[in-house]
């Protein structure tokens, strides 16, 4: 095997099938026996596992690989992965009913760390949306200056 850092260890995929084999011959034959190849998530294990696990089925072993990598990190998103390391996923929109359904809670829950607007936004969230009909309407009918309404809607 080939490995592009002098510094990683190079896996002897014969070396390895053979201490198996020896395992496998020490353990009761209705046992099965489980065989873990160790290192962070995509180091490259895949590749000498797969290795390992054709020589072993070529020698009539039932071997199956299964891949791991994130399953010890179900719960954290790529955003809280970036989280971890100091960075701050922003969600540039916002609207009341994005509020009231539960759609911001669900993308903070997903790792976005807060929203952000402006008048743009705001502009977008306002003519899309009928979400401030009814206050924009009653302030208007009010004859609240521009600026109290913007106040008071945002």
């Amino acid at each position: 095997m080939h490995a592009s850092n002098k510094n990683l260890p190079l896996v002897d995929v014969s070396q390895a099938v053979t201490e198996i084999l020896a395992k496998r011959k020490q353990a009761p034959s209705q046992r099965s026996l489980l065989i873990g190849v160790s290192g962070i998530d995509g180091c490259g294990k895949g590749y000498p596992t797969d290795k390992i696990v054709a020589q072993l089925q070529l020698q009539g072993q039932k071997t199956v690989g299964i891949n791991v990598d994130g399953w010890l990190n179900l719960s954290q998103t790529k955003l809280h992965q970036l989280a971890d390391l100091g960075q701050a996923i922003w969600y540039d929109y916002i609207r009341r009913s994005f509020i009231a359904s539960g759609e911001l809670k669900a993308l903070l829950d997903q790792g976005v760390r807060g929203v952000t607007s402006h008048p743009t936004i705001f502009k977008k969230a306002i003519a899309g949306s009928s979400d401030y009909d009814e206050d924009l309407h009653r302030l208007v009918d009010q004859d609240k200056p521009v600026e109290e309404i913007y106040e008071a809607l945002a």
